[in-house]
C-alpha cells in the first residue's frame, strides 16, 4: 500500500473510530479456515499414516495447545496459537512434496532424500483499495494456485468483515488447501485484515506472534505466522508476515529481529521458508540483517534471499504490479540444521490482467527448491 492509500485509510479509520466513540476491540475468534488435504505420495514407498491435525506433536519451543490471539493488538513476543483441527479434507489432488529419490523401498535409512518444494507469496490487496471486484480477483488467485500447485502460500492483506467472508477461507475452499489466519488490522465497520497461510499439506501446528511498532495500537498491528506440516519424507515449517509501511529503517529492523527471534524459537533439521510483503527494499538494513550481512541490536540472521540466489543481477521488482519499480515481496530460505537446499528457480508472477481482472497491486513471487534431507 503506498503512502496516498495509507493516508486515505487513516482518514477512514479515524472517522470510523470517532463515530463509535472509542470502540473497544476485543479478540477475534480463531479462524482456521478450510479443511486439510490428504497427502498423496508420488513415491513408491508405503502410504503416509499422517492425518494432519496431530495435537500431540512434539515442539521443543512452544506448547501446541495455547490459544491463538487474533485481535491484532499484541505487539509482544507472546506465543498465540491453537492446534489446527482442520486437517480433515481429503479432496486435493497431487498434494505432496515431490520426492525425487529412487523407488527402492529397501534403501538405507541414512540415504539422503531429495525433495522438491514450491513456495508462493502474494499480497492479495485489501478490497478497500482495489479497482477490480474482489470475487473476480479471488478467482484469478485461486486459478493460479490450482495451476501452479505450490506447497505453501503466504498471503497478506487477507480481509473479512460482517458482509464478506475471509478471503483466505474462500481460497481454501477453491483450492482444497489447508488454511490458518492471524488478524492484525481492525478497521471499525470497514474490515478486518491479517496474514494467512495456505498449505497443500495438512497443517498439524501453527503459531503467531505480534511484531513491534504497530501503526495504530489496537487498530493496525503486524505479526508473523508459522505452520508445520509432516509428510512421508519429513516435517517442514513455513512462516509468513506483512511488515510496517513506516519509512523509518529502525522500525523495519526491529521487526526483522523480532521475526528472526520467532523463527529461531522453532528450529528444524530441514530447511524452512519465510515469505511475505516486507515493505522494505533489498538494500535496507532490515533485509541485510535477515541475510546476515548486518547486525541490529546485537542480532543477525542467516536467511537466504531466494531471488538473489538465482537472479543476483535482476532487481525482481514486484510493486506495483502494473508497472513494478521496487522489490518488497520476498521468499527466504531458513537453512536446516542437518540438511541442504538448492534454489532451482524464482519468478515474478501475476503481473498481467487475466480476463480484464488484475489479481492485486502486488505481483507474486513463485520459487522452486530442491532439498537434500
Amino acid at each position: 500500500m503506498n503512502a496516498r492509500l495509507f493516508h486515505l485509510g487513516t482518514i477512514l479509520i479515524l472517522f470510523a473510530f470517532a463515530s463509535v466513540g472509542g470502540c473497544e476491540c476485543g479478540d477475534d475468534d480463531d479462524d482456521d479456515g478450510g479443511g486439510g488435504t490428504a497427502l498423496d505420495d508420488d513415491t513408491s514407498g508405503p502410504d503416509d499414516d499422517s492425518t494432519g491435525a496431530d495435537d500431540d506433536v512434539d515442539d521443543d519451543a512452544t506448547d501446541d495447545d495455547f490459544v491463538d490471539d487474533d485481535s491484532g493488538d499484541d505487539d509482544t513476543a507472546d506465543d498465540d496459537t491453537t492446534d489446527d483441527d482442520t486437517g480433515d479434507d481429503d479432496t486435493a489432488d497431487d498434494d505432496t512434496f515431490d520426492d525425487d529419490t529412487a523407488d527402492d523401498d529397501t534403501a538405507d535409512d541414512d540415504e539422503d532424500v531429495i525433495v522438491d518444494v514450491r513456495v508462493l507469496t502474494l499480497n492479495i490487496q485489501n478490497p478497500l483499495f482495489a479497482g477490480d471486484p474482489l470475487d473476480d480477483r479471488t478467482q484469478v488467485v485461486a486459478d493460479f494456485i490450482n495451476d501452479a500447485q505450490p506447497d505453501f502460500v503466504a498471503l497478506q492483506e487477507v480481509t473479512q468483515n460482517l458482509f464478506q467472508r475471509n478471503v483466505g477461507e474462500v481460497l481454501s475452499e477453491k483450492t482444497g488447501y489447508d488454511y490458518v489466519f492471524r488478524q492484525t488490522h481492525y478497521l471499525p465497520f470497514l474490515a478486518e485484515e491479517g496474514v494467512g497461510i495456505l498449505s497443500m499439506h495438512p497443517i498439524e501446528w501453527h503459531d503467531s506472534v505480534g511484531l513491534p511498532h504497530p501503526e495504530f495500537p489496537l487498530l493496525l498491528s503486524r505479526a508473523i505466522l508459522g505452520v508445520r506440516v509432516t509428510t512421508e519424507v519429513g516435517s517442514f515449517q513455513f512462516f509468513g508476515s506483512h511488515w510496517t509501511i513506516s519509512s523509518l529503517p529502525a522500525f523495519k529492523a526491529d521487526q526483522a529481529t523480532a521475526a528472526l527471534d520467532f523463527i529461531y524459537s522453532h528450529p528444524s533439521d530441514n530447511p524452512a521458508f519465510f515469505a511475505g510483503d516486507l515493505n522494505a527494499e533489498p538494500d535496507m538494513i532490515a533485509m541485510r540483517v535477515l541475510r546476515g550481512e548486518d547486525v541490529w541490536n546485537g542480532k543477525t540472521g542467516d536467511l537466504v534471499d531466494a531471488w538473489l540466489d538465482v537472479h543476483p543481477g535482476d532487481p525482481g521488482y514486484t510493486h506495483p504490479s502494473d508497472d513494478p519499480e521496487k522489490r518488497i515481496d520476498y521468499i527466504y530460505v531458513i537453512p536446516g540444521a542437518d540438511s541442504s537446499f538448492e534454489t532451482l528457480s524464482c519468478e515474478v508472477v501475476l503481473t498481467e490482467e487475466v480476463g480484464g481482472t488484475r489479481a492485486s497491486d502486488h505481483a507474486g513471487v513463485l520459487c522452486d527448491f530442491r532439498l537434500t534431507i
